[in-house]
């Protein structure tokens, strides 16, 4: 007797019967309760997954059980929209943004962008990779809402424009790689790969982010900065584990910060700097830079704002300085190849516990230097402490120095070893 694959309605007695692959419709189930997903259990039948409640999200057990739905735990996430190249909500981060997504992951590719992206207050976007996902922004700009959180993703632009501005307050920027291809010196003013746009901001976080200025090489003045903070009223911001550079650098705004009250810790600059001439600049007050580090560079790190702090700054280049022109601030720790120097606008410095190889050179009034090896002992050559012609009420403490001092000021007060 042959064996036939039956559909539809028919009399089944006293005959083996076949049915045919997709033959029963939804309407032949059984009804079962609102929610339920059908599964089959560990021991292979068929059974149901139980409802969960609002909120809840189906979470696998692994093989051997079924799934179940559960609560979001601690450090797991839900979108509100997927951005990839196929399969997802969206093909670009300006869709999801105008499709009024608030918390987007992005997958790993590369997006091309074709307008200006305004994120909303409240935003969060995650990209699956630190290098495998990129947002490009050629020609246009991404500007980042109040509270907003930008994280794991790559943003590139090759245009004379800023590439990523802060919109709003308490904006955090994690785990984030950043450049601009233009190259070339093209910039026709001071543009920034993250900038305030000269608004005032408050409360701004960054944490392991990479600016990569390497398209700059050798060209002296692309008006390029890894960081702009343009106003004085963008204050309390707080930058941890930042690296600006690249190939042979030679930018001299890498990092322009006019800010108050900032915390910077653990900065890095590689291959950054032209002699004589700022690429870290501190033009605001009360800031605290703590571990800085200027690898195989010629810059120069400025303190022009008042009463800010630097401690424990290293540079290898002999052309590598510190330079001061505000009022207040204290240098400690400092191992330079390169020199400390004072300007005349530089009043109340207090430099301690340092070793300038390149010497110290004082100007302005009411500086002093405590606790400090100078020259060779401090791996330089013949270099000394230069007291400049109307600087007044300099204090020299306990320091070893390579010469005699040069002391030109007027009411200095000396206590050194020649070594």
């Amino acid at each position: 007797m042959a064996t036939k694959n039956y559909t539809g309605n028919h009399d089944l007695s006293g005959a083996t019967v076949t049915l045919a692959d997709k033959a029963i419709a939804i309407a032949k189930l059984a009804d079962g309760t609102d929610g339920e997903l059908i599964t089959w259990d560990a021991a292979g039948v068929i059974s149901t997954v139980p409802t969960g409640t609002s909120t809840h999200v189906l979470t696998s057990n692994g093989a051997g059980a079924a799934p179940t739905f559960q609560a979001v735990g601690a450090g797991q996430a839900t979108y509100d929209a997927i951005v990839a190249a196929s399969g997802g909500d969206y093909t670009t981060l300006g869709a999801a943004i105008t499709g009024g997504a608030t918390n987007i992951f992005i997958k790993d590719g590369t997006y091309t962008e074709t307008g200006n992206i305004v994120c909303p207050s409240n935003c969060q976007i995650t990209g699956e990779s630190f290098r495998g996902t990129k947002v490009v922004m050629t020609g246009y700009t991404l500007t980042f809402g109040a509270q907003n959180r930008i994280q794991n993703f790559w943003i590139t632009s090759g245009h004379d424009s800023d590439t990523c501005i802060i919109g709003g307050g308490w904006v955090f920027l994690r785990d984030m790689f950043f450049e601009n291809t233009l190259g070339g010196g093209s910039f026709t003013t001071q543009r920034g790969m993250v900038t305030d746009n000269n608004v005032a901001q408050i409360r701004f976080y960054m944490e392991n982010c990479y600016f990569d200025l390497t398209p700059f090489s050798n060209v002296e003045y692309p008006n390029l900065s890894g960081v702009w903070i343009q106003n004085a009223g963008s204050n309390y911001h707080y930058y941890d584990n930042i690296q600006l550079g690249g190939a042979l650098t030679r930018n001299l705004k890498a990092f322009d910060h006019a800010g108050n009250a900032a915390l910077i810790s653990n900065m890095n600059f590689l291959n950054v700097g032209k002699t004589g001439v700022g690429s870290m600049f501190i033009r605001g007050d009360n800031c605290t830079l703590t571990n800085i580090n200027i690898t195989n560079g010629d810059m120069r790190i400025e303190l022009n704002g008042d009463q800010n702090t630097l401690t424990n700054v290293t540079a290898d280049d002999a052309n590598a300085d510190v330079y001061i022109d505000g009022e207040g601030n204290c240098v400690s720790n400092a191992a330079l190849a390169g020199q400390i120097i004072t300007s005349a606008n530089a009043h109340h410095t207090k430099i301690s516990n340092s070793t300038p190889a390149g010497g110290v050179s004082i100007s302005g009034d009411y500086n002093s230097i405590v606790g400090s090896t100078v020259g060779a002992l401090a791996g330089g050559g013949a270099a000394t402490i230069t007291v400049a012609s109307g600087a007044q009420s300099t204090t020299i403490s306990a320091c070893h120095v390579d010469a005699d001092i040069s002391d030109s000021g007027t009411d200095t007060s000396t206590d050194y070893v020649i070594y």
